[in-house]
């Protein structure tokens, strides 16, 4: 992230909208980008990441990575035009002109001057232009790749999208700096002024004249505390995202608020209209529609031209506010955000949200980039039937007896076997959601990208797993463990005292079904949750192996219940538990080993929905878990 604003970007939010939908996506765990462009098939995405040296690429289809391309320096700011990649190094004044598809390197280009900051320029011709960190502006010849030193000045850098005829400059003073030289103003700098909202930015408008650029118009009131600045896609409004929106100036007015405000290309004294509030955004290459990320928790839609608010998503609870990277991917057909990378965040990564289109965008869709990818997640190849996991002692008890895996999976909804490896990550016919615990083999396995790092702890686990709003978080009681899995190559096991949990991407409201494989040592146990919100107080079923015994507590709906006996659970083997889970009843059963307990028992609390499952693991407990899945009924 830019250095100019990184401070007033902390502590600093949007306002969100009160109200906000769920949104079944996927997640895949990524650094935080120091650039990105999207390929103009609507597929590819391509993330520099400065410290490993790496161009990364994803087919936002299939929503997996595909190669990783290593280059002798510090890839940062990128921008495209036609074929060809301009890449900024972090920390240096070069561009690095690259072959976008191979990321073979072209040339290198020497600016002269401070470190590169952001790169801009129109899709197919034109200069391409840099600032860099001392607010200077750069034009590039892409033929002789000679770099030239503007009169312009600026940190945040657009240009017209339609002819190019126009380069849009934003800056965004630091607290406590005074004024900023700008050479075309008659006053030659710009006075910095701030009040209790903060310091306001400014946007500069210029044109090309030979190899400089010509300052035609000025906006010394654009937004307060400013992260991006943005371009619609007919040219006509230029955008500012912001920490405080848009307020009155010193000099005094009225009006103002958290959403970002559009000014009129022409004449940036002119203001079009206001956002909702923003800190990014990105326009849809073909239909009329823009999106706005809200500090990494929602996302929200709009419509670019009116600038009306529409749906408003929500992706995660608590996340990395940082403005970095949000655009559209999959043909036009999802939401490609990035909000964090924090370990400890289960819901923070490289998000792929799917869009609610109608037939219309679809069919407008069509005619730009051919077929698109399925409106709902495709069913996989059928999978066989249970094999049993090779009897292998648990880890650290030698001579034990080895694990098993028990009983047929639900009626109707087979469980791959062990032996099974899906090419992509995706939800067989009747799954809402799986967690396989695996690498290369097994449910949910993806030997190109593992979705779990087998015979490692305190690590995130799960990405790319359909179904979930996140991933298992990075905790130092979790291990991902190969030895002895129940399905599979891998299995989780949890020590005390810990809680780990998962949200799923979206609420549960009538019957379902969750299975789980379990193995517990001589003295171990769990306590699982199954709960509404990531509360013990939303808890609806609760199972648990205490004492050597698989227990049910037969809740009253008030947080009160009783724990009760059913089965005997053998030390280090396999079992599975199956919960069949009815939200409108307030009821749940379960069934061990094949086994039903004939018993229905009623909801520890109260809930209208479920979206989560917790395991406890406390004292001197330890546990062993494998393959748990959230399944609609057998009946559906």
């Amino acid at each position: 992230m830019p250095h100019l604003f990184l401070a007033m970007l902390l502590g600093t939010t949007c306002a969100a909208p009160a109200e906000t939908e769920p949104i079944d996506g996927n997640m895949l765990l990524l650094p935080a980008p120091d650039g990105w462009v999207m390929l103009p098939d609507g597929v590819t995405l391509i993330v520099s990441q400065a410290e490993k040296g790496e161009l990364v690429y994803f087919d936002t289809v299939a929503e997996q990575e595909t190669k990783r391309v290593s280059v002798d320096f510090k890839p940062g700011a990128m921008t495209l035009q036609g074929e060809t990649l301009y890449v900024g190094t972090k920390g240096a004044s070069i561009v690095h002109v690259l072959d976008a598809k191979t990321g073979k390197e072209k040339r290198e280009i020497t600016l002269g001057g401070d470190a590169v900051a952001n790169l801009a320029c129109h899709p197919s011709k034109g200069p391409v232009y840099a600032s860099t960190t001392t607010l200077g502006v750069y034009s590039i010849d892409p033929a002789s790749g000679t770099a030239t030193k503007t009169a312009a000045t600026g940190h945040f850098l657009v240009v017209d999208p339609v002819g190019g005829t126009a380069v849009f400059t934003g800056v965004q003073p630091p607290r406590g700096q005074d004024e900023v030289i700008v050479k075309q103003l008659p006053e030659r700098t710009y006075k910095v002024f701030w009040d209790r909202w903060g310091t306001r930015a400014f946007v500069l408008k210029f044109v090309p004249e030979g190899k400089d650029l010509k300052l035609v118009s000025s906006q010394k009131n654009a937004a307060v505390n400013a992260y991006t600045l943005a371009i619609s896609p007919d040219g006509k409004k230029v955008l500012m995202t912001s920490g405080g929106g848009w307020r009155p100036p010193v000099e005094g007015g009225s009006g103002g608020g958290y959403g970002f405000p559009a000014f009129s290309t022409e004449n940036l004294e002119t203001m079009l209209g206001q956002g909702p509030g923003a800190t990014n955004l990105a326009f849809h290459p073909v239909l009329n529609m823009g999106v706005a990320n809200q500090s990494g928790r929602n996302i929200q839609l709009f419509n670019p031209k009116s600038l009306i608010g529409g749906k408003t998503f929500s992706v995660s609870a608590g996340a990395d506010g940082r403005p970095l990277l949000i655009t559209f991917g999959a043909k036009g057909t999802k939401v490609v955000l990035w909000n964090g990378d924090n370990p400890k965040n289960p819901e923070e990564g490289l998000h792929f949200l799917p869009l609610p289109l109608t037939a219309d965008d679809r069919a407008a869709l069509e005619k730009v980039y051919g077929k698109l990818p399925d409106p709902v997640a495709v069913a996989a190849k059928t999978p066989r039937p249970d094999k049993p996991a090779p009897r292998v002692p648990t880890p650290g008890r030698p001579g034990t007896p080895a694990p098993r895996v028990p009983g047929p999976a639900t009626p109707g909804i087979p469980v791959p076997g062990a032996t099974e490896q899906a090419e992509t990550i995706e939800l067989p016919a009747g799954v809402i959601a799986q967690a396989g615990f695996n690498a290369a083999k097994g449910l949910n396995s993806n030997a190109k990208s593992p979705p779990y790092p087998l015979g490692k702890s305190n690590t995130p686990g799960g990405a790319g797993e359909r179904g979930w709003k996140g991933v298992w978080p990075a905790n130092p009681k979790a291990t991902f463990v190969s030895e002895g899995a129940g399905e599979g190559d891998g299995a989780l096991h949890l020590a005390a005292t810990t809680n780990y949990n998962r949200a799923l991407a979206k609420p549960l409201k009538d019957s379902f079904v969750i299975e789980t494989l379990v193995r517990c040592p001589p003295g171990g146990g769990v306590k699982c949750y199954v709960w509404g919100a990531t509360s013990h107080v939303s808890t609806g079923p609760m199972w648990g192996v205490t004492g050597g015994k698989f227990t049910a507590m037969n809740g009253k709906g008030n947080g009160n219940g009783d724990n009760q006996a059913i089965k005997e659970c053998k030390p280090d083997e396999w079992h599975k538990v199956s919960i069949a889970v009815d939200v409108p009843k307030q009821q749940w059963t379960i069934t061990i080993d094949g086994t039903r307990d004939p018993k229905s028992y009623g909801f520890r609390y109260k809930t209208g929905f479920i979206q989560g499952i917790n395991f406890l693991v406390e004292g001197k407990e330890e546990i062993y878990l494998d393959a748990v899945r959230f399944l609609n009924s057998p009946e559906k």
